[in-house]
């Protein structure tokens, strides 16, 4: 990198796990009679990403109002299928990915022992719980962040400016690391911040990617202001 780090925001789905090409048919698979509700639910989040809703109550209305169009449904209803089967069929599927960052708890250790400041920033929510599916140990972050929760999915800058504002750090010493150039390198690149792309998906690939294990190589000689 080309210059020093105090702060990493860590992207969640695909970079502090990986994302085996099986988990969308398990999760589909469990929301069973629902099947196609899961796609109708993940296209109305892309037409609703980098759009700042200003909140993430607004965020939701607005998100189960479009959902309930395509399902000929009550927004009420979809509410309740988020929350009541849409997490929890990704939450017990993520058990499949446990350890599939090998060393990640013992890196996020060093990382917060050299007094660099760590965040989780998911465009999903209910990350605590997730977190625990994985044994992802949470004590190390000092910001846990949902796209969500704050009304404003990636790659709306704003959930990304409270961490840097929370933190009092400049932006060029902030390290963004994610799995998609289009997300959270597009928020990083707007906002001044480095960006570390996770090798992920195909479709997201770039010159630039690099694996857990180089990433993770980069990470463990970092010390506070130093790369």
């Amino acid at each position: 990198m080309h210059t020093s780090v105090s702060g990493i925001i860590f992207d969640f789905d695909g970079t502090l796990y990986h994302m085996g090409w099986y988990m969308r048919p398990l999760i589909t698979l469990k929301l069973f009679p629902h099947i196609w509700r899961l796609s109708r639910y993940m296209k109305v989040r892309s037409e609703l990403a980098n759009k700042d809703m200003g909140s993430g109550e607004q965020l939701m209305n607005e998100l189960c109002r479009r959902l309930a169009e395509k399902s000929h449904s009550s927004p009420a209803k979809m509410q309740s299928w988020i929350f009541n089967s849409f997490y929890p069929a990704f939450i017990e599927t993520l058990s499949l990915f446990k350890n599939s960052r090998p060393g990640i708890n013992k890196l996020l250790e060093k990382l917060h022992s050299n007094n660099i400041k760590l965040a989780i920033l998911s465009d999903y929510d209910m990350l605590k719980e997730r977190c625990e599916r994985l044994n992802i140990d949470t004590a190390y972050f000092d910001k846990i962040v949902s796209s969500e929760a704050a009304g404003a999915l990636k790659p709306a800058v704003r959930p990304f400016a409270e961490i840097q504002k929370a933190w009092d750090l400049p932006p060029e010493k902030i390290l963004v690391i994610g799995d998609r150039d289009d997300t959270d390198g597009i928020a990083a690149s707007q906002l001044g911040m480095q960006f570390m792309h996770m090798e992920g998906k195909k479709a997201y690939a770039g010159p630039n990617v690099r694996s857990w294990q180089e990433i993770k190589g980069f990470l463990s000689k970092l010390e506070n202001g130093k790369s």
